[in-house]
Order: C-alpha cells, then structure tokens, then sequence
C-alpha cells in the first residue's frame, strides 16, 4: 500500500534497502575507482623519479633501440646463457694437450631445444621403419570359398568358408599392411637441431677434440679397446676427419661402445645416443663452412 505523506509518496521498506543497497554499490565502485585512479598516479611519479634517477632523458632512445636489437637478436638466433669462452684444448689418443681451437660460437652457443631434439629423433625413426609387415587377410588365403554346410538341417552352428578368420589356417580379420612411415621435416629444423646437439655436449663437458682420428691408431679392435680405457669412454660418437679414415673404421667396426661417422653426414640421433661426442678440428672447419652465422652467405661448393 502507497501512503501519502505531505505531498510525497512514502515507499516501502524493501523499497528503502533496495535504495541504499544501489547507493552503497555505487559508492563502493566508485571509491575503487578512486583509489586506482590515486594508485596509478603514485606508481607512475615513482617510475618517473626512478628513471629520472638511474637513466637522463636523452639516452631513452638509445635504452629502446638496445632493447629492440636484443629481442631481434634472441629471436634470430637463440641463445640462453651462453658459455663465456668457447675456446677449449685439443688432444691426441694418449691423452697429452697439443694445443687449443675455438669453437663456432654461433653452433656451439644456441640455446638447446629439447622439443626440436624430440622431433627429430622420432623422425629419424620412423624413416628407418621398413613397414614390410603384410598378411593375408580372408580373400587372399588359399582354399575353397564354397560354404561348408548347408545353413539349416543339420543342428549345427552356421559357418562359412575355411578361409573365415575364426577357422583355424583362415585368413586375419584385420591383417597389417606394409606402410610407409616416414614424414618430413624441414631442412633449417634439422640445422638447427644438429646445433642444439653440439650446444648440448658441449655445454655437459661432453665434448673432445682430437688432433688426429687416424694418428697412433693401428686398426685392431684391443688398440682402440685400450686407448677408450685410459679416456674412460664406455660410450663413444666419434665424428672422421676428411680423407683416410681406414684404421678408426676398422677398428670401430665391431666395437659397440663406438659409432663412427663421417665429418659430412652428422646425425643427430648417433649423438644424442652416445655420452660423448669426439671431434677433429678439420671436422670443426667444415662445420663453420657449412653453417655460416646469420647473415653470412654459404660458401659455394
């Protein structure tokens, strides 16, 4: 019921609350606002007294654009945390220094990718599937198709051919097919997953370089046997300089411990599988051809 109080409509109770209840939401959005608003204002004048302090005016320009090239940089050719010195000794098979060689910084310096290391060992699996699985399935098994009974009279189950799966000699229901594997990827993916490989030895300590594969070796199995005892190798990638590599490859050629490969055809997943990766400084030259740094053309061939 309305109530007539001096000209004036007297509302009801929940009427009233309804009232406050949007006034005091209102002014509590509002205060908010406020205190933002005062907020912001506080944060920007220390901002601005604090780079007033540390930074002058002039050089603003200067700070943006030397952010803007790091960005580019660490997009272009990413490296985390790079090794400060990239030059490391050089040995031959008894284990003395003769000497020291710089590494390519820009291969042995990327940042490490797991998920492009992941993805090319599954491709370089899958590519050595050969997918020759094949069996018959019912219409190509031998036998006749005929029915074997007749399909009522008898009080028997009904059947089909000899050549049904559930019979015994039939053909698979569901037989496998030969398949091919394989997928693709990308050249510049495999580049810089080779990179990632070498980055990630290198930053484990997993890295030797030898002057020579060939040098002191005679070819037999307990001479290469041996000199793997005295580095204490149990698991060995070992990368052959170019030219003769007859001794190593022979002597390599029934050992498990050791996968040699050629200086030209590196593969990823030979040197993820073994614990350490050993390298000639020839094989580092051609390295350093092949990959050339961003910008920096290929060298023809």
């Amino acid at each position: 019921m309305l109530k007539f109080v001096s000209g004036a409509v007297a509302l009801r109770p929940a009427a009233l609350l309804c009232r406050s209840a949007t006034t005091s939401r209102s002014a509590a959005t509002s205060g908010r606002a406020v205190r933002s608003s005062v907020a912001r204002a506080i944060q920007q004048q220390r901002n601005i007294s604090l780079f007033s302090k540390s930074k002058p005016q002039e050089d603003v320009t200067a700070v943006v654009e030397e952010d803007a090239k790091a960005i580019v940089a660490s997009v272009l050719e990413p490296v985390l945390n790079p090794p400060t010195s990239f030059t490391v000794p050089v040995f031959d098979w008894a284990k003395n220094q003769v000497g020291t060689v710089e590494l390519p910084k820009h291969i042995f310096g990327v940042r490490v990718r797991p998920d492009l290391l992941h993805r090319y060992v599954v491709w370089h699996r899958a590519n050595k599937r050969l997918g020759v699985a094949k069996m018959k399935s019912r219409s190509e098994k031998s036998g006749a198709a005929r029915k074997i009974r007749p399909q009522k009279g008898q009080g028997k189950a009904r059947t089909s051919t000899i050549r049904a799966p559930q019979k015994r000699g039939g053909g698979r229901a569901i037989p496998k097919r030969q398949k091919d594997w394989s997928f693709k990827m990308s050249i510049k993916t495999r580049h810089l997953a080779l990179k990632s490989a070498l980055a990630s030895k290198f930053a484990q300590n997993k890295l030797v370089i030898l002057n020579d594969t060939e040098a002191g070796m005679s070819g037999k199995t307990k001479d290469l046997e041996a000199s793997l005892k005295n580095w204490g190798w149990d698991s060995v990638a070992l990368a052959t300089q170019p030219g003769n590599n007859e001794k190593i490859v022979r002597a390599s050629r029934s050992n498990i411990k050791v996968k040699t490969f050629a200086h030209s055809h590196w593969n990823v997943y030979d040197i993820l599988k073994k614990k350490t990766l050993v390298l000639t400084p020839k094989a580092l030259e051609w390295l350093a051809q092949q990959y050339p740094p961003l910008g920096v053309p290929k060298p023809a061939l």
